[in-house]
């Protein structure tokens, strides 16, 4: 064998100690890149967490400013239908809501916000104006198609009878489009009726509480955030949310 031989032999080993990796090494890189996946997802997850609430914020800040400029212009909000009942800020209630008048600077003068950003959404009766009770209970019968504006924190609606809105959070309620009467949360389009079928997923509405109580000034905008459970029943402003609702105070 001469030098060159040998030299080629050399070079061709180095080259395979070099060119591969033992099992260990192969589960030491695996592990280690499995590890950074993870961090990658709960890093992504906590960005989309974090921009849902800060869009919720942003909306919740959009509808107080609706709100109050209704106020100005009208001086007292028209009675609601339900906790959620927004219909007055996109469209001119009737009397004594009157048109805006520019010699009296009064009157409606909407629309206070975007039609795009309503629907109409079924909640459970259990709720009163004031934020006690529970949207998820129906007591007589449920507030179907209210025109509302839903939150960033989109979810399946949930089963009548669910009276804390905790169950069947991760599957469809199935609903009967005729007599809508098997879930709560569900959304339809507007101008669509109890026998169209209704959106899969969407946001929970916002809630409007206390808006008649001027004197006590406990109005207040509501999500029931991440979760989509009403958590907050009985507080009023200034008071710290209870679960991970959200509560912006009107006032």
């Amino acid at each position: 064998m001469n030098i060159k031989q040998i030299s080629k032999r050399r070079d061709a080993v180095a080259y395979q100690r070099v060119s591969g990796f033992t099992l260990l090494e192969l589960l030491v890189v695996v592990g280690i890149m499995a590890a950074l996946a993870g961090v990658a997802y709960t890093a992504s997850g906590s960005r989309i967490s974090d921009s849902k609430l800060i869009a919720a914020d942003s909306e919740m800040l959009n509808i107080r400013a609706a709100l109050l400029r209704y106020r100005q212009d009208n001086f007292v909000f028209p009675a609601q239908s339900s906790a959620v009942d927004a219909v007055f800020l996109f469209e001119q209630p009737g009397t004594p809501v009157v048109a805006w008048d520019a010699d009296y600077q009064r009157g409606w003068r909407g629309p206070y916000l975007h039609s795009g950003d309503s629907g109409l959404v079924d909640i459970g009766d259990g709720i009163g104006l004031n934020g006690t009770g529970s949207p998820h209970a129906v007591v007589a019968a449920a507030h179907n198609r209210q025109r509302a504006i839903p939150d960033p924190f989109v979810a399946f609606p949930v089963d009548v009878n669910d009276d804390d809105g905790k169950a069947n959070m991760a599957a469809i309620c199935d609903d009967s489009p005729v007599a809508n009467d098997a879930c709560l949360f569900d959304w339809r389009l507007l101008g669509q009726s109890d026998a169209d079928d209704p959106i899969s997923r969407r946001g929970r509405p916002y809630f409007l509480f206390d808006l008649d109580s001027e004197g006590a000034r406990e109005a207040r905008v509501v999500s029931l955030g991440p979760n989509g459970i009403y958590e907050s029943s009985g507080l009023s402003c200034p008071a710290a949310a209870g679960g991970d609702d959200i509560v912006l105070c009107l006032y």
